[in-house]
């Protein structure tokens, strides 16, 4: 079974317009979730932002990224990026989502499911690329 959501409002900082991001969820065979988040620019050109397959069981699983998947195709020349994701359930509807890079955490987002399925959230709590901290509210609806 394969899921999309497609981001229709975000609360906190300026966003360009016509920039949105879409989220696609598959059930993968062995009881793990399988996440592709892609960005769409105002032109409407997609970009991969990450990609991981893990259990919601709070342990830490493997997530790519166009620069971990260019290390990791590349790492006969380059360094190896340690990029990793876990998801911890809080309850029916919510799970916590900590990103690591290099064992140090990127980020930490809440992602709920309403119950009725339609609308996902996610608070995001992160640190941007000039080191500032960075709260961001993402709503989307399912396609």
């Amino acid at each position: 079974m394969e899921t999309e959501y497609r981001e229709v409002y975000i609360q906190s900082g300026p966003v360009p317009k016509g920039i949105y991001a879409v989220r696609q969820y598959a059930a993968g065979e062995d009881g793990s979730v399988v996440a592709v988040t892609m960005n769409v620019d105002a032109q409407g050109l997609p970009s991969l932002n990450a990609v991981a397959a893990a259990n919601y069981d709070g342990r830490e699983y493997v997530q790519y990224t166009v620069a971990t998947l260019a290390t990791q195709l590349g790492s006969h020349i380059g360094p190896r990026v340690d990029r990793k994701i876990s998801y911890k359930p809080l309850d029916a509807y919510t799970v916590q989502i900590v990103q690591k890079q290099d064992d140090q955490i990127v980020s930490i987002n809440t992602r709920t499911i309403s119950a009725n399925g339609r609308t996902m959230t996610e608070q995001q709590d992160l640190t941007n690329v000039e080191g500032q901290r960075v709260h961001n509210v993402l709503v989307f609806e399912k396609q």
